[in-house]
């Protein structure tokens, strides 16, 4: 059967699906039910005495482990934060602003009394002989050398602290490029940096993949953009080529590869073997077993193991995919989209400042009614009031909230408080981990 297309009207917000050419004889068989009767959540989401409300099971209460931050951690704000096994990744900024990743060692037997170093010094990459104890290494984006699998130097140019969890372990993947001239491979190389009269080839571009618990032991290395002679007639396209990393899950690293023209590719963390790869298409989020992109102003679905297309949504050039299982929302100038990623039926039409986590998108209503919607398409306030808090998050199936008063609850579709208040602002929220802010740096807690 063909991939399944639908095309948003934006005039009315209401998906039509038509199908392609090749599978318009089998259309009686898909088994997709008629978007146009997908449910509509009501955009002021003002729940009136008569409104019916949720009335499904309440979720457990949560329990918050909090994980000591080492004293000497030089990331003061956190965009990005990952657990694998006794890992933490953790990247964002430091004090100052620059970009900056470290890996926290969350064991138990950490020495809490070993006294701390001397203040860091100015140098990228924290020598080991200097970390923090409980802190198993720290880096800032800069030019920092790598040591390749093939002994040659690369350079990392970014500090995103994606970690992928894999059979081998946790493996920290960042983006890097081949130095284009000799440079010898001895400890104490601070900076990966070429004169212009040593310079014969473009510089290659791609990611590394690393042992989590040591930034000196590269696993492998993936090369999307190959480096070529300086003469060569691809050398001016090689030059303005990007690469970026905009997903890590479920053992595989998706990447934006614009090269000549974008592409999507596919790359296993475990080895670093590429998967597959779509042309013209730009990746935004893996749902499920399922790739979210674009592509001229579609939004398609691609099987994660193979690329193959599922389906097509067609008619917007503006959607932004969010999700994390088989649902995903699909942001847009009208709104946004609920839907099955796994074969691109709308579910639902919700407002943008909808938030998705596992099985459930959230948002605040304009009277402050927590709104949710779950697999079922239909939107419905919570039974219990928010207090004013602020929806912050949404992971797994429970909502994320902030008070004026500078913390932070958990709570689910009924409203009811799910963890006891913490003390924190700016939440960055996975299934098993929450970060918090304060004047004096993150704080972060394991969930469960």
């Amino acid at each position: 059967m063909g991939a399944v297309r639908g095309r948003v009207l934006l005039g009315i917000g209401v998906v039509v699906l038509t199908m392609s050419a090749a599978s318009c004889a089998e259309a009686p068989s898909s088994g997709l039910p008629d978007p146009t009767v997908a449910p509509r959540a009501t955009l002021s989401s003002e729940a009136t005495p008569d409104t019916p409300r949720f009335s499904g099971d309440a979720l457990p209460d949560l329990v918050l482990e909090e994980i000591p931050v080492p004293e000497g951690s030089i990331v003061n704000r956190v965009i990005r934060a990952t657990i694998s096994g006794d890992v933490l990744v953790v990247a964002g900024s430091d004090d100052r602003g620059r970009r900056t990743v470290e890996a926290i060692d969350v064991s138990d037997d950490v020495d809490d009394d070993e006294p701390l170093p001397p203040p860091l010094p100015s140098a990228e990459v924290t020598p080991d002989s200097v970390l923090p104890d409980g802190v198993l290494w720290q880096r800032r984006s800069a030019f920092e050398p790598v040591i390749l699998t093939d002994e040659s130097v690369g350079s990392f140019f970014s500090a995103d602290g994606w970690l992928a969890n894999t059979a081998i372990g946790g493996v920290h993947v960042e983006r890097f490029y081949a130095v284009p001239c000799e440079i010898e491979t001895t400890p104490g190389i601070e900076v990966a940096w070429c004169d212009e009269d040593d310079i014969f080839h473009t510089r290659a571009l791609g990611i590394v993949g690393i042992d989590a618990q040591d930034l000196n032991t590269v696993l492998w290395e993936n090369t999307p953009i190959p480096s070529v002679e300086k003469d060569d007639p691809a050398a001016e396209s090689l030059l303005a080529a990007t690469l970026d990393v905009v997903d890590v899950a479920r053992g595989t690293v998706l990447l934006n590869v614009q090269s000549g023209g974008i592409r999507t590719v596919a790359v296993a963390a475990d080895d670093g073997e590429t998967r597959w790869e779509a042309d013209g298409a730009s990746a935004v989020r893996i749902a499920g077993e399922v790739v979210i992109a674009t592509r001229e102003g579609e939004l398609v679905g691609l099987d994660l193991e193979t690329g193959d297309e599922r389906w097509v949504l067609d008619g917007h050039d503006t959607w932004h995919a969010t999700g994390r299982s088989s649902l995903a929302l699909a942001q847009h100038r009208e709104g946004a989209s609920l839907i099955d990623a796994t074969d691109g039926r709308v579910l639902s039409h919700l407002p943008g400042a909808a938030l998705l986590g596992t099985d459930v998108s959230m948002w605040l209503g304009r009277d402050g009614a927590l709104m949710s919607v779950g697999t079922d398409g239909n939107a419905v306030p919570a039974p219990e009031p928010t207090d004013d808090a602020v929806l912050s998050a949404v992971a797994g199936s429970y909502g994320w909230l902030e008070t004026d008063d500078g913390h932070f609850f958990a709570t689910d579709r009924t409203g009811h408080p799910r963890t006891i208040p913490m003390p924190g602002t700016d939440l960055v929220v996975s299934n098993h981990l929450v970060i918090a802010h304060d004047d004096a740096g993150f704080r972060a807690w394991r969930v469960g």
